[in-house]
């Protein structure tokens, strides 16, 4: 699967990421509206699965519900 043009891979971000308390946030995960103008905030659940396994797979974990960080 070709990723799309906006997705890019953990590797610039890994520093930044170790040295504090990274914070991911997605507008939308599922299949883009008909009508879309900002085509951007939409990711596919493949894409975004592909994601989380590449952060997990490099260490990064999901702190439960109410941990203070």
């Amino acid at each position: 699967m070709a990723l799309p043009q906006y997705y890019s891979s953990l590797a610039p971000f890994r520093e930044s990421f170790r040295n504090g308390v990274p914070m991911l946030t997605y507008h939308h995960v599922g299949p883009r509206r008909r009508g879309a103008r900002l085509k951007g905030l939409y990711l596919s659940p493949k894409l975004f699965a592909r994601q989380m396994e590449e952060l997990s797979a490099a260490g990064f974990t999901t702190p439960e519900y109410g941990q203070v960080l």
